[in-house]
This record gives structure tokens, C-alpha cells and sequence, in this order.
């Protein structure tokens, strides 16, 4: 597992001064992200015993109880036989939809609230658990959850013998992808979740390092930091590997509700190469200077498909011997030198291939950066006050 990417000189001299001071801030924080999974073999072993039981398996759950399952799943998954729904919505066409691809009976609802109080995951778990009850079926056969010592989600587990999974007090929920909140679905449809583990904790094992060469999350919070300081306060996180789409959306909310408070904070822009060189590039190199781009390619994937007749056409002669994966590296190669040319800075985070080691240690090295970051814009980059009273507000709409 190698990842790589660039920080400016000047960024180096002038963040190697703080380092000390911002490590030492974070870890008297007691924030348990990037700490061993405790769960980690219970995972394990429900996921042996009732893996086989069911022939699909759908997450309810929102934001963070859902955005890191998604991209574990669309990164990693290779046995398709066993399929992984996520409802994140109360929109009735999405559930149905849902609803419509899998046999009630043999699917296993895996019900994810930290608080054991959150609006959607509760409305749908009411409603998917209210056809097992009509037919007298223990829930406990089609139901696990994860959640926290308290709130409504707890309260059934205890009624129900429900089997449950924690969510550690010390860790947020867009903070909670290696928590069993992402590994445990991820288990289920076959993915090495311990390969997984060892990949974050490599990664973790410098997190709290005050060497700056070694600590790669604390060197990409300073060159995103810097740039911000520059003006380019928008963040765009575009990989050139197609299977990242949905780390990058989870990649929106872990910036978004970490850094935006006290009326500033960092904008997050999700993309995906080269498809976006088809939409947002022309923005992000013609249109205003507050932005900095951040891409993602891999260096090694076994690639043999190529074309197989249109380089012999002369306009497409350029082709001949390059593989699909060397055309796409190329395009990110010929999109970075683009915005470089119009002084719009960018950096390659190089991969050698997308795997679940390397995965692990890309979720730490966003996480890490993110909790630097916090401490760089002197917020709380674990909380988020300003959501509550959109909630609130929904409720008292709903009482009208």
C-alpha cells in the first residue's frame, strides 16, 4: 500500500513549525476514529454465521450512517451474488423500488442511528418492521442495529433481543465508516473488512506523529489549508477511478459539516475524471479562482482492453498500443498540467491500486485531514450545531 502526492516547499517550512502544537491539541481530544476497531471480530463472526442466511441485505440509514457504507460497497465489491440496498431517503418511489427487488423473509434490515432517534432511519425501520409484525415474525430474524446506549433504536433492541452493534461514544457518525456502522454491511457482501482495518491503521500510526514528512494527513490538511488562505476556499475531489464516485460524495459531507461554521469553512465539489471533463472542468479552469482541485489515479490496474480497430484510423493513430487505463491517465496527466497552466492549483494523490488496504488508508488520510483542518480554522470539526434547527423546524411543520 503506497500513497503519494505533493505539498509546496513553502507549505512544508511553514507547517513543520506547528505541527507539534496541533497534534498535541488534537489527540487531548480523545476523538476515536482512527483507533482500532473493538468490534472488529464480532463483525467477523456475525457476518460468517448469517452471511449465507439472506439473499440481500438493505441499510436504513442517512448522512453518515450511509455515505461511507455506499462507498465501501461501490469500491470493493467483486461477489455481486449477495446484493446491498441503501435506503437514505423517505421518498416513497425510491422504497418502493427497493422493495419491489427483494424477498421480504430473506433479507436482513440493518437499522443504523447512533442517537436511536433519527426521523428517516426510524420512519422506515417502523415500516419494515411492521410487515414482520403482522405476519408474527420475531424481528430479531430480519433485524440487527447499531446505534448507542440510548434513544427509541435501543429501547426496541432491548424489547426485541434485537442483535446489536455500537456505535463508540467518541466517534461521529460521518467520522464512523470503520465503526461497524461501514464494516459491518460490507462483511456481509464479502468484503476483507480486516484488510480494510490494517490499511486505516497504517495510516493512523502516523497520525499522531510531529514529524511532518511522516504524517500524511497532517501534510494534506496544510496544502489545503494553504491554499485556502489563498482564497481558493472550494474543494474539488475528482479521482480518475470510476469506483470512487461514491467516496467522493462521502468525501462532501466529512468537509461540509467539519469545517463549515462560524460563517466560513471549506466547499466541497464532488467530481469524477474523466466524465467531468465533460461538464465542470470548463468551471474549474475558466471560471472564478477559488478553487482547488485535488485528483486521484492509480498507477497499477490490470488493463488489456484496448481498441481494437479505431487507431488505425489517422486521427485516432495516437491510440494504438495504449490500453484504456493508459488513456485515462493520461487525461488526468493532460487535466492537471491544464489547471496548472492557468494557475489553478491541484494535486495528485497517487494510489498503485484501488484495494481495500489502500481504501483504509485513504479514509484516515481524508478523516486525519479533516480534523486537522479543524484545528487550523479553530472549530469543532465533531460537531454540527446549525443542522439541529432544521430539524427542529421540521418537526414544528409537521406538528402545524
Amino acid at each position: 500500500m503506497k500513497i503519494d502526492f505533493s505539498v509546496n516547499e513553502s507549505t512544508v517550512k511553514k507547517f513543520s513549525t506547528v505541527i507539534q502544537r496541533t497534534v498535541l491539541d488534537f489527540a487531548a481530544k480523545d476523538i476515536g476514529f482512527y483507533k482500532p476497531c473493538a468490534e472488529e471480530q464480532a463483525i467477523k463472526n456475525f457476518a460468517a454465521e448469517n452471511a449465507d442466511q439472506y439473499k440481500a441485505f438493505v441499510v436504513l440509514g442517512i448522512g453518515g450512517s450511509a455515505l461511507g457504507t455506499r462507498a465501501l460497497r461501490d469500491a470493493l465489491q467483486t461477489d455481486f451474488s449477495k446484493k446491498l440496498f441503501i435506503l437514505d431517503t423517505l421518498d416513497s418511489q425510491s422504497i418502493l423500488e427497493v422493495e419491489s427487488q427483494i424477498e421480504l423473509e430473506k433479507t436482513l434490515f440493518i437499522t443504523i442511528s447512533k442517537s436511536g432517534r433519527t426521523m428517516e432511519t426510524m420512519a422506515l425501520f417502523d415500516y419494515f418492521s411492521s410487515k414482520f409484525r403482522k405476519k408474527d415474525i420475531p424481528l430479531k430474524q430480519n433485524f440487527v442495529a447499531i446505534t448507542g446506549p440510548t434513544g427509541l433504536l435501543h429501547d426496541i433492541c432491548e424489547a426485541e433481543d434485537l442483535p446489536r452493534f455500537w456505535v463508540p461514544e467518541n466517534v461521529g457518525g460521518r467520522f464512523s465508516v470503520l465503526t461497524a456502522v461501514g464494516l459491518l454491511p460490507a462483511a456481509l457482501i464479502g468484503i476483507d473488512i480486516e484488510k480494510i482495518l490494517d490499511g486505516a491503521q497504517q495510516m493512523a500510526s502516523h497520525l499522531l506523529c510531529q514529524d511532518f514528512a511522516k504524517n500524511q494527513p497532517f501534510q494534506l490538511a496544510s496544502q489545503m489549508f494553504t491554499h485556502f488562505q489563498n482564497g481558493q476556499k472550494t474543494v474539488v475531489l475528482m479521482p480518475y477511478i470510476a469506483k470512487l464516485k461514491t467516496f467522493t460524495e462521502w468525501f462532501v459531507q466529512l468537509l461540509a459539516e467539519s469545517t463549515g461554521k462560524n460563517n466560513d469553512g471549506l466547499t466541497p465539489i464532488p467530481a469524477l475524471g474523466p466524465i467531468d471533463q465533460h461538464s465542470q472542468l470548463q468551471l474549474f479552469l475558466d471560471g472564478p479562482t477559488d478553487k482547488q482541485v485535488w485528483f486521484i489515479g492509480q498507477s497499477h490496474r490490470d488493463s488489456h482492453i484496448t481498441t481494437q480497430t479505431l487507431h488505425h484510423y489517422d486521427k485516432f493513430s495516437y491510440l494504438r498500443g495504449h490500453s484504456f487505463q493508459h488513456i485515462i491517465n493520461a487525461q488526468l496527466q493532460a487535466t492537471a498540467q491544464s489547471l496548472t497552466e492557468k494557475a489553478r492549483p491541484n494535486h495528485i494523490i497517487q494510489i498503485e491500486a484501488l484495494d481495500e488496504t489502500t481504501l483504509g488508508a485513504l479514509i484516515i488520510l481524508f478523516e486525519g485531514a479533516v480534523a486537522f483542518l479543524g484545528e487550523f480554522l479553530e472549530v469543532n470539526a465533531f460537531n454540527q450545531p446549525a443542522v439541529e434547527r432544521g430539524k427542529l423546524l421540521t418537526k414544528e411543520v409537521l406538528r402545524d
